[in-house]
């Protein structure tokens, strides 16, 4: 009986734990050219007015209908000559993790690129989009919620000021 009551115990707990249910895919759909102080009046996915160099920000839009979530992030921070930028996605319970990936980084500085991903097979839903970037160190990280059950576009950004973005 007592092994009974641990079992059942443990299986209320795994089961009570919220997950994604279903296997979602990441890609890059598109990359902007390394930009400079003459590119900065490209218009974002969901706002119209441009975004400043010293913000990084991340605009959303999500098809209800095809489960789609498309993110631009705006003025992420890659090497000159990252060759491809490419991504990789992970979900913890709730959380979608995004890893945004220089193939390689060729030269020797760094640059603020226009990046879009599409994640596909998202269901409606309360979620924390994490975004992993390479150049960031200690700032402030891309992370924030959203519920996709009530608002399909929406923006996050956060400063910063420091090399390559501000400049």
């Amino acid at each position: 009986m007592k092994n009974q009551l641990v079992i059942f115990t443990l299986f209320i707990i795994l089961c009570s734990c919220e997950s994604l249910k279903y296997p979602i895919s990441a890609d890059v759909s598109q990359v902007s050219e390394c930009k400079n102080s003459e590119s900065f009046n490209v218009q974002g996915l969901v706002s119209r007015k441009p975004v400043s160099d010293t913000l990084s920000c991340v605009q959303y839009s999500y098809d209800k209908d095809k489960q789609t979530l498309m993110l631009q992030h705006i003025n992420a921070g890659f090497n000159c000559c990252p060759k491809k930028i490419k991504c990789e996605i992970k979900t913890i319970n709730d959380t979608i993790e995004l890893k945004a990936i220089e193939e390689e980084a060729m030269c020797d500085c760094n640059c603020l690129y226009d990046i879009t991903f599409t994640i596909s097979d998202l269901p409606p839903g309360k979620y924390v989009l994490k975004f992993i970037e390479p150049y960031v160190g200690n700032s402030e990280k891309l992370i924030f919620n959203v519920d996709l059950n009530k608002l399909y576009v929406g923006e996050f950004c956060v400063a910063r000021k420091y090399y390559p973005w501000g400049m």
